[in-house]
């Protein structure tokens, strides 16, 4: 009996939280403005999602049904009344500029990048725009339209966006790749000084056979290590396996100047 008593108090705070979410959520629908796109987009999943907690409710055991059809009637009818707002506010011309705009500014900013980091920031920003526009496709193909022409209409509409936002994004990634192709030489060349320098110190105080072993794994070491940093260039890899040929000769050489010595 005590079981029965829980399970029907943890099915009855499940029904009531839900109630009370819903509510306040068909409050907050009420009161939105819905100016821009994104206003209907949000509410409109939210009413979805919603509904989708009131459905999981039926696998309860003791559930009142009737209540949670009564949940489930009141997020449809109002997700059915913003769907037909959501539909006339896209038939605007505006209604996605600011999605528009928002592509443009990217655009605007791709020829003045100067660096890898401030590239991926506007990559960054480009995905942005383009969940959103998927989040509209989604929330497009589930609004109810008595005239086919109109999600025409719309549809292309949002074709547009995303094609202009992909154009974007193909001239970005290739400014990108330039960007990171002249970083990555800068920073090669450095390194790559580095190792030189490393390297003479290194053949310098190497005057025992086991010091030129332990200053080779050490350079040996910092080689491994740009070779991971520079993994995505076949060319600087290229580059790599030569100098560490040719610090390996060199360091041979040494060894054999020590042993030449020694006899």
């Amino acid at each position: 009996f005590e079981k029965v008593t829980r399970v029907r108090n943890e099915t009855a705070a499940a029904l009531e939280s839900t109630e009370k979410q819903t509510t306040e959520l068909l409050k907050t629908v009420e009161r939105t403005r819905f100016e821009k796109v994104e206003d209907f987009v949000q509410q409109l999943a939210a009413m979805r999602t919603q509904r989708g907690v009131a459905i999981q409710l039926r696998d309860l055991r003791y559930i009142d049904n009737d209540r949670v059809t009564q949940i489930e009637t009141q997020l449809v009818e109002s997700a059915q009344r913003l769907g037909v707002r959501c539909v006339q506010f896209l038939l605007e011309p505006a209604s996605l500029s600011p999605y528009s705009q928002r592509i443009e500014t990217v655009e605007s900013e791709v020829p003045k990048v100067g660096s890898s980091a401030a590239a991926k920031t506007l990559e960054s920003q480009l995905a942005d725009i383009g969940n959103s526009l998927e989040l509209l496709v989604e929330t497009v193909s589930q609004l109810h339209f008595e005239d086919l022409a109109q999600r025409t209409t719309i549809v292309d509409r949002i074709g547009d966006c995303l094609a202009t936002m992909n154009r974007v994004r193909a001239g970005l990634k290739t400014r990108l790749r330039s960007l990171t192709t002249g970083e990555l030489e800068s920073d090669f060349a450095s390194q790559s000084k580095l190792l030189d320098q490393a390297a003479a110190s290194g053949l310098d105080s190497a005057t025992t056979l086991d010091r030129v072993d332990t200053a080779l794994t050490r350079i040996l070491i910092q080689l491994e290590e740009l070779e991971g940093r520079y993994a995505e260039s076949q060319e600087l890899l290229l580059r790599l396996t030569e100098k560490r040929q040719g610090l390996c000769d060199l360091f041979e050489a040494k060894r054999q100047q020590l042993v030449e010595q020694l006899v």
